[in-house]
């Protein structure tokens, strides 16, 4: 493991504000399939999380869609939160912060939606199950990420730094062992090169893995729910012959 691969959560900072100006005219909004989920417009979210909002288009979009009071973005650069809150400046619902997906400056069960769109394909190996984890300490309802997934668990080099990689790894299962979320909705989709776009797939057609363009460009889209209730509770006395 390279010193850059060993730290790259943190290096990933100087990432940040290159793709926010990249894309902060950006006019692509959520997938339908969130803005149109039953499921979130029936548990009255009123107050998102987006970590790794990027340029804040689909925070806004999911905001305003579910009539939210309040997005947060939170973005690791500082020079990229003060730009995004200039251009959000006219949207009282809109705010950044800074802050990283493995220490999230919030209280636990603080919002009814938290997002990771698109995020922890970049997050560090040493910093991954952690961030997993404060995802998961952070909301109080609903948990909603995104992210690059094939049919195998791999990596691919990145092509902005040298020595560092991205990693296209499930992270259902791990989500799952925490013992307090239930998955309430997925997609499996491609966009095809048209941002916004979904086109479903199958996981059979992730196979063959190898020679197959779709286990390089495949996403998974999961919708979780929180309840603390999952674990049945059980004493010493069940256990007594």
């Amino acid at each position: 493991m390279t010193s850059e691969e060993a730290n790259q959560t943190a290096q990933f900072r100087s990432q940040s504000l290159r793709y926010v100006q990249e894309h902060l005219y950006d006019s692509s909004p959520a997938p339908s399939w969130v803005l149109d989920s039953s499921v979130l417009r029936e548990a009255s979210v009123k107050r998102i999380l987006e970590v790794g909002c990027g340029a804040g288009v689909q925070l806004r979009s999911v905001v305003h869609g579910l009539e939210a009071d309040e997005g947060v973005g939170l973005e690791p650069s500082a020079e990229a939160v003060q730009l995004l809150g200039r251009t959000y400046a006219d949207d009282p619902r809109m705010s950044f912060q800074t802050g990283t997906v493995n220490a999230l400056p919030f209280e636990t069960d603080s919002f009814d939606l938290v997002m990771c769109w698109s995020v922890l394909h970049w997050v560090g190996r040493n910093e991954y199950l952690q961030s997993l984890g404060e995802l998961i300490r952070v909301t109080g309802s609903h948990l909603l990420i995104m992210d690059f997934v094939a049919a195998q668990d791999y990596r691919v080099p990145y092509s902005h730094i040298q020595g560092m990689f991205t990693y296209k790894q499930d992270f259902v299962d791990p989500v799952l062992s925490s013992g307090v979320m239930r998955i309430v909705d997925e997609l499996r989709w491609w966009d095809k090169g048209t941002p916004g776009a979904v086109h479903p797939i199958q996981d059979s057609d992730l196979r063959p893995f190898l020679g197959n363009p779709l286990s390089y460009h495949a996403r998974r889209g999961v919708l979780f729910t929180k309840d603390y209730s999952l674990l049945p509770t059980l004493n010493a006395q069940d256990f007594s012959a």
